[in-house]
């Protein structure tokens, strides 16, 4: 996703890991297989579930 994007983050692996280069404004839920919340003003939702493998969101 483009650098200063704004989003709602949703991530959750079951096995595996979930990360994100981008920081976030305000966190949920921050764990090594769960990941929520807002990335700079929020906005759209940015979501994504695994059973097996992990999550990457990665900055452009």
């Amino acid at each position: 996703l483009p650098r200063g994007s704004g989003f709602h983050v949703d991530l959750k692996s079951n096995n595996g890991s979930v990360r994100t280069d981008f920081e976030l404004a305000q966190s949920e839920v921050q764990e090594s297989n769960r990941l929520e919340g807002h990335v700079g003003s929020g906005g759209g939702l940015v979501q994504a579930r695994t059973s097996n493998g992990s999550i990457e969101v990665k900055m452009d």
